[in-house]
Parts: structure tokens; sequence; C-alpha cells
């Protein structure tokens, strides 16, 4: 008997127009810019996402997902000297978060971030073992 071949559900388009309405309405809201950004990053509109999360940083400088979002979004754009920054920002903020174990884990991801940018390697034996 042969194996039954199922398709893959489609994902539906992201609605970027109601985002753009949300962060239009919503200008202080750093969700909803994130909602944004995100979903320009997501279109592959990586400028525009850029923009949207660079005025959504100066505005709320200590929200840890948005300098993610823009670090990850300046990363897939080639531009990886102000997507170091912004990750090394995030590692910054991280020393505020309390939780012991979220802080480890988004502590190691910015640093395979960074480690990406600068040897094409995810490479986390330093931060992980100890190891150089």
């Amino acid at each position: 008997m042969g194996k039954k071949v199922v398709a893959a559900a489609k994902t539906p388009p992201v609605p970027i127009e109601a985002f753009q309405q949300q962060a239009k309405e919503h200008p202080a809201d750093a969700a909803a810019q994130l909602r944004l950004g995100w979903a320009l990053y997501g279109a592959g509109r990586l400028q525009e996402a850029r923009k949207v999360l660079e005025d959504a940083q100066r505005d709320h400088p200590s929200d840890l997902e948005v300098v993610y979002a823009l670090g990850l979004t300046l990363k897939r754009a080639g531009d990886p000297e102000p997507a170091r920054a912004a990750f090394q920002k995030f590692l910054e903020l991280i020393s505020g978060v309390q939780d012991r174990t979220r802080s480890a884990v988004l502590r190691r991801i910015a640093h395979g971030h960074m480690h990406m940018l600068e040897n094409g390697r995810w490479d986390l034996e330093k931060e992980i073992w100890g190891r150089s």
C-alpha cells in the first residue's frame, strides 16, 4: 500500500494593509508598529520594514522585540554593521530580563546571529560550553 500524500495548506497572504492601518491609527503602540514591521519583513519588503522598525526603536528604545526584529531585518537586507549594532543593543536589553532561562536563550540567539554576521556560522561553542 502506498503512502497517502496530503497537500500542504496554503498560507493566506499577510494583510499588510490592515497592519498599516493599525499602525497609522496607533502610532505610539509598539506592538502595532512591530506587527507591521514583521508583515513587511515576511513579504520581503525589507526597506519598508527597516523604516518602520527604526522608527519604532526610536520611539521604544527598550522594546526587546522591536530591536530584535530590526536586527533580523538588517541582517536579511545584507547590512551587517547596523544589524550587528541592533543585536548588540538587544544583548544590552537582555540584561534587564529577570527570567534566567529566557535571558540565557535570548543571549544565545543574539550571539548566534552576531556570529553568522561575522563568520557565517551560528557557532555557540564559547557561549554554551565555554570553548573558544
